[in-house]
């Protein structure tokens, strides 16, 4: 005779043991940061950079959710973007780092070939774009600076340099978008305070202007950019700027 009730405890049993198991198999193969980091340093060593990363930025999305991204995690992503896979493209680099200031064409020429054997090298975007807007190449550098974000969403030092493209293209409102909500905590602190300093002299906001360079002077009161600004900010208020102009 069927057993209605018996039929139903077992298929109770066997569903309670599967969902148990899938519970158990997650947690068996739910990787931890070191784990994911350990990982991405593997592939870095491949030379498999995009992979490596892809990986780091996937942690760092689900982190972004829940709060501050792992700082391992971070320091992992700068460290793996940064690594020179080719010696070539190393001396390359730092050859176009002696030329910046005295043939940007040359250091530009060198940078290019250099992405050729290591491309997406995070130092070498940066200075591409860098040098982009030396030449006030406006447009060219925020397309560099773009490619890289499109790359390393989670890079600081990316979204300074987008800034910086927008306010050499004259994109003021949008210029300030990706700064971080407290610039004094910002490994960039100094560079931030400038470009906010900039926007707010090419507003001719004059008011905000001297509490942001106030601001600057305490963190590095030996930029010549700082004094530069100051300068400006002594003419706008039709003071004496000769000081601040010789430094």
């Amino acid at each position: 005779m069927f057993d209605f009730k018996l039929h139903i405890k077992k298929a109770t049993f066997i569903v309670a043991f599967f969902i148990q198991s899938i519970c158990w198999l997650n947690f068996a193969t739910a990787e931890t940061n070191s784990d994911l980091i350990e990982k991405a340093y593997n592939l870095s060593i491949q030379k498999n950079r995009l992979q490596s990363v892809g990986i780091l930025t996937q942690a760092l999305k689900k982190e972004s959710k829940k709060g501050k991204p792992s700082k391992d995690l971070l320091t992992t992503l700068n460290e793996i973007s940064q690594t020179f896979y080719s010696d070539k493209a190393q001396q390359l680099y730092e050859s176009a780092l002696s030329l910046r200031s005295t043939d940007p064409n040359a250091a530009l020429s060198k940078l290019n070939e250099a992405l050729l054997s290591d491309k997406d090298n995070l130092l070498i975007l940066l200075e591409v774009g860098r040098n982009l807007l030396s030449k006030n190449d406006c447009d060219k550098a925020l397309e560099v600076a773009q490619k890289a974000k499109d790359i390393y969403m989670y890079i600081e030092e990316i979204d300074l340099l987008i800034s910086q493209s927008l306010v050499c293209s004259g994109k003021l409102e949008k210029a300030l978008d990706l700064k971080p909500i407290d610039i004094k905590t910002s490994e960039f602190s100094i560079f931030w305070q400038l470009l906010l300093a900039e926007v707010q002299y090419r507003k001719n906001n004059l008011k905000s202007l001297k509490d942001t360079l106030n601001e600057a002077a305490k963190i590095e009161n030996k930029d010549p950019q700082t004094y530069y600004w100051q300068w400006k900010l002594q003419l706008g208020i039709k003071e004496s700027g000769v000081r601040d102009a010789s430094k």
